[in-house]
């Protein structure tokens, strides 16, 4: 009996010995696991902070590639220097940026990070890897260029118009994240604008038939008898509001007695394109086509407005095909612009742009308006109401989502260029150029704000 009791106790000291090694090597693994988490909680710590570092600087170097850079490594080495701070000991152990594709740049970092608790299963630190892609270019959207063709922007101007507007067009498509996305239209006005022959039948257009008409008419002319005292004096003549000199022959004459001279006149009335303004306020809108645009016969107006299209040699044609002549009425430009964004007729082809497509209108124009509307054509001259009704379109183009950006050209006028910065839309910009080569930094300037810059994975 009493071996039977020693035995026993034998036996219960040898379990209590081998639960206490086991409570013992459980509190190890249990300390070991709680030290593993904190390691692991000061990796996350690290990678959330390189991480962020890392992104910004890809977004730096992104921005530089667009302006033409092409070692983006020391610009984002500077960044991610200024932006990380090492933690727990952690030190960068490679890094890497690069451009990968057309418009594409990425960067990888790997850092060590030193263990504290983990050090005791062996693993003396930890590495720490993250990558960050940034997608650059200009993402899916309609663009219409409204592009002032008056008399005034005859020779060097228009030269330099066409110079910039062709860079702004090949720097858009250069840095399209899809070109088949990023579509263009354009409408060079001037008095008025032209929709083109082929819209003559159109639902929403009223043209009159071209025709033609003969009158005799009769008057009684002078013969000149003798000319002397001829002398060349020199005049002041405007075109589109702007002044210049011209020379002319005036000379002395005795006359005979007047004879009478009868003649007939052939005239043909035809139609160019161009139309005039529905009654205000449909003149400054985009709706209500029951009431149809007038066509206008023997109307003089600048080339044939471009719908929305992708195909840049097209587009780049057409600027090339601009031409100057006639006055200035900026709300013309600005209504047929609005119209081509607009995705119902007159012109619908923004219906097939992407989904979500940015829209955006650049107006340039080197004067203030020397026109107003008398319903339906432009021969008005009264700047003020023009003036308001430029103001009255670019709000209910601010209304309908679009981004306006504007450029004056060697523009003297105070009030214009007042009315056409406050057309500006909140992400959209104005510009003031004084001479050819500032017109082409504010479309350069324009290009730039165009590219937009997002991280992808």
């Amino acid at each position: 009996m009493t071996q039977q009791v020693n035995l026993r106790t034998k036996v219960q000291a040898d379990q209590r010995g081998t639960v206490a090694i086991i409570f013992a090597a459980s509190i190890f693994v249990l300390g070991l696991a709680s030290g593993m988490a904190i390691d692991f909680g000061r990796a996350y710590s690290v990678r959330h902070n390189i991480q962020a570092a890392l992104d910004s600087a890809v977004m730096l170097a992104a921005q530089a590639m667009a302006r033409g850079t092409t070692d983006l490594k020391p610009i984002a080495t500077t960044a991610i220097n200024a932006d990380w701070h090492a933690r727990h000991g952690a030190t960068i152990a490679t890094f890497d940026v690069a451009k990968i594709a057309a418009n594409r740049v990425k960067g990888t970092i790997s850092v060590n990070m030193p263990t504290t608790f983990m050090a005791l299963a062996g693993h003396k630190s930890m590495s720490i890897d993250v990558s960050s892609t940034v997608k650059v270019g200009v993402p899916g959207a309609d663009i219409v260029f409204v592009l002032d063709n008056t008399g005034s922007m005859s020779g060097a101007k228009l030269q330099s118009l066409k110079d910039a507007a062709t860079q702004l067009v090949n720097t858009i498509y250069d840095n399209a994240i899809d070109a088949n996305d990023v579509n263009i239209a354009l409408v060079p006005f001037s008095t008025y604008v032209n929709v083109g022959l082929d819209k003559r039948n159109a639902s929403w257009i009223t043209v009159p038939d071209d025709y033609a008409s003969t009158s005799t008419s009769c008057s009684d002319v002078s013969p000149i008898l003798t000319t002397s005292n001829c002398r060349t004096l020199t005049g002041t003549g405007y075109n589109d509001g702007v002044a210049y000199s011209y020379q002319y022959q005036q000379c002395d004459h005795t006359y005979g007695t007047p004879v009478q001279q009868c003649s007939t006149t052939t005239t043909d009335y035809k139609w160019y394109g161009c139309v005039g303004s529905r009654d205000y306020p449909l003149n400054i809108s985009d709706d209500s086509y029951g009431t149809q645009v007038p066509g206008l016969l023997n109307v003089g107006c600048s080339n044939k407005l471009m719908p929305l299209n992708h195909d840049r040699d097209l587009i780049l044609q057409q600027i090339n095909a601009m031409s100057a002549s006639g006055e200035t009425y900026i709300p013309s430009g600005l209504a047929w612009g609005w119209r081509l964004l607009s995705n119902v007729e007159p012109f619908a082809e923004a219906a097939n742009s992407k989904a979500g497509a940015r829209k955006i209108m650049i107006l340039m124009t080197d004067g203030a308006n020397t026109r107003s509307p008398n319903y339906p054509d432009h021969n008005g001259s009264d700047v003020s109401a023009a003036n308001r009704l430029t103001s009255e379109v670019c709000s209910k183009i601010h209304a309908a989502n679009i981004d306006v950006f504007t450029v004056t050209f060697d523009v003297t006028d105070s009030t214009i260029k007042t009315i056409l910065n406050s057309c500006v839309s909140a992400r959209g910009s104005s510009y003031d150029a004084a001479n050819a080569q500032e017109l082409q930094n504010a479309f350069a300037n324009i290009a730039q704000e165009l590219v937009t810059i997002s991280l992808t994975f």
